[in-house]
């Protein structure tokens, strides 16, 4: 499906006192005109003006110079706002649905409450950025770099965070059931109270993270590196550890059964008042390399501390 013209989907009175709709129109369609490599194309600078209840779906801005823009009441659904810079822009409560922000600059920018269910924002660069309760399920966010960014109570469900660079950002009471962060590098991050089921950290590195009281069940962290970060009382049930590198990892009060530990390195690891109860692929050798005490509940439910050919490292259930 092409885009269609702007005279198609203008909406009236769509701009504040700073611009009216005609001048509006008329550097839309000049960027239009740009982006095509036309004489008589401009590219649109929109820096600091605010628009109230434009309709911009599925409108072309790709590249265009948003910078502290304003969007009261609009709809950007699948528009095109790829590499365009929105350093600043608030877009609280804006329709993006299935927009594509590929390589956009959003630094400084406000989404809370936004929806950007479907949206590509592949390659942004999200730098202090406000995303609180912001609806952002099977968004796609690739490679992205992301800092410092807030996502409280973000719901995130399917969504893709491959290969992406987090650094500093807070997720808690976020939804991120299914979510994937295949490759993903996350380096003081808050997930307090995360809720992400399923979700998928296979070859992720998480660094100095803090997963408290965390709802994981069934996710996977094949061949992830897990450094000096917190899952204390965190739900992990059926997780799958398998080849993970764990150093120094705090999991006090966690619950663990039937997590899968094959191959796994447990170096330091916490698990004191933790539920190991029926883990699964677990070696002496492991439970030697991490501390337990006799608050925690070996995999063949006694509790502990792991005594060296005591056999506690066998499930309960086989």
């Amino acid at each position: 499906m092409g885009f269609r013209d702007i005279s198609e989907y203008w909406t009236e009175p769509a701009v504040p006192q700073t611009a009216n709709a005609n001048s509006l129109r008329s550097i839309v369609q000049a960027h239009q005109a740009w982006l095509s490599g036309g004489s008589e194309g401009v590219q649109a600078d929109l820096t600091n003006l605010t628009m109230t209840g434009v309709n911009f779906q599925r409108v072309r801005l790709e590249r265009a110079i948003l910078v502290g823009t304003t969007w009261l009441e609009s709809d950007l659904s699948e528009a095109d706002l790829s590499g365009a810079d929105l350093s600043g822009a608030d877009l609280r409560g804006v329709s993006l649905l299935g927009a594509d922000l590929s390589s956009a600059i959003l630094d400084n920018a406000r989404l809370d409450q936004c929806w950007l269910t479907g949206a590509n924002l592949s390659e942004a660069r999200l730098g202090n950025t406000s995303l609180r309760g912001v609806n952002m399920e099977r968004c796609r966010l690739l490679d992205a770099v992301l800092s410092q960014c807030d996502f409280t109570q973000a719901v995130a469900r399917g969504a893709a965070f491959h290969q992406a660079k987090v650094f500093g950002c807070m997720f808690p009471n976020a939804d991120l059931q299914g979510a994937i962060f295949y490759h993903t590098r996350m380096h003081l991050c808050r997930l307090h109270s995360l809720r992400a089921p399923g979700a998928n950290f296979s070859s992720a590195r998480l660094q100095d993270c803090d997963f408290m009281q965390a709802e994981m069940e069934g996710a996977q962290f094949v061949g992830a590196e897990i450094t000096r970060s917190v899952f204390a009382r965190a739900m992990l049930r059926a997780c799958d550890f398998r080849n993970a590198r764990m150093v120094g990892s705090d999991f006090c009060g966690a619950t663990l059964g039937q997590a899968r530990f094959g191959a796994a390195t447990l170096n330091m690891v916490d698990f004191r008042d933790a539920d190991l109860k029926n883990a699964r692929e677990m070696t002496g050798d492991q439970l030697r390399q991490s501390r337990t005490d006799h608050t925690t509940t070996l995999p063949n439910g006694n509790p502990g501390p792991y005594m060296r050919r005591s056999g506690a490292e066998r499930p309960l259930l086989r």
